[in-house]
C-alpha cells in the first residue's frame, strides 16, 4: 500500500482536510439561495443546482483555483508524511492505529504540529480568497481578480471579526470530525 493510497489513514486525513479547502465553492448553491431569498425571488433547489450558470467562466476559474490548492495540499501533506515517517509502515496502519501513533509518540506529536501548520497555510488561502469571492461572482458580472481582491480587502479591513469567523468555522468542522 502506497503513501498516496486511499487506504492510507494519513492520506485519508489529508483528503478529508483537502475537501474542506473547496468549501467556499461548494457553498455556491447555498449562496445562490440566500441571494434569491434576499431579493424576494422564489428559492428552488433546481436554481441553486445550476447557480454556476450565473457567472460560469469566473466561477469555474475559482473552482479550478481551489482544486489546484487542494492538489498542492495533498502533495505537501505527503511530503510532510514522508519527512516524518520515511519508510515506516504508516500506510499499513488502521485508522485508530494511526491515531495511536500520532498521540503516543514524540514523532507523532511533531508530525501533527507540522501537518496542522502546513494545513493552516492552505486553509488561510482558501478562507481569505473565499470570504466574498463566490457571493460577488454570483451577484455581479465581475472578473475573478476583482472578486478575489474584494475578498482580500474585506479580510484586511475587518481582520478581527474575520479571525473569529475563521475560528468559528474551524471549531464547527472540528466538532464534526468523527474520530
Amino acid at each position: 500500500m502506497g503513501l498516496l493510497s486511499a487506504n492510507n489513514p494519513g492520506f485519508y486525513v489529508a483528503q478529508a482536510a483537502g475537501f474542506m479547502l473547496l468549501g467556499p465553492f461548494l457553498a455556491l448553491g447555498l449562496y445562490d439561495l440566500s441571494y434569491r431569498r434576499a431579493q424576494g425571488e422564489p428559492t428552488r433547489f433546481v436554481q441553486s443546482a445550476v447557480a454556476l450558470l450565473r457567472n460560469p467562466v469566473n466561477l469555474t476559474l475559482y473552482a479550478l483555483f481551489l482544486g489546484t490548492l487542494m492538489l498542492l495540499w495533498l502533495s505537501m501533506s505527503s511530503v510532510v508524511m514522508r519527512l516524518f515517517f520515511g519508510d515506516l509502515p504508516v500506510a499499513e496502519q488502521t485508522y485508530m492505529g494511526f491515531v495511536n501513533l500520532l498521540l503516543a509518540t514524540k514523532i507523532g506529536w511533531l508530525f501533527t504540529l507540522a501537518f496542522l501548520s502546513v494545513g493552516l497555510m492552505f486553509a488561510v488561502v482558501s478562507f481569505v480568497t473565499g470570504v466574498a469571492t463566490v457571493p460577488m461572482l454570483l451577484e455581479r458580472k465581475v472578473s475573478l481578480v476583482t472578486a478575489l481582491n474584494t475578498s482580500i480587502r474585506a479580510i484586511l479591513a475587518n481582520w478581527k471579526v474575520m479571525v473569529w469567523w475563521a475560528a468559528t468555522i474551524a471549531v464547527i468542522i472540528g466538532l464534526g470530525i468523527d474520530v
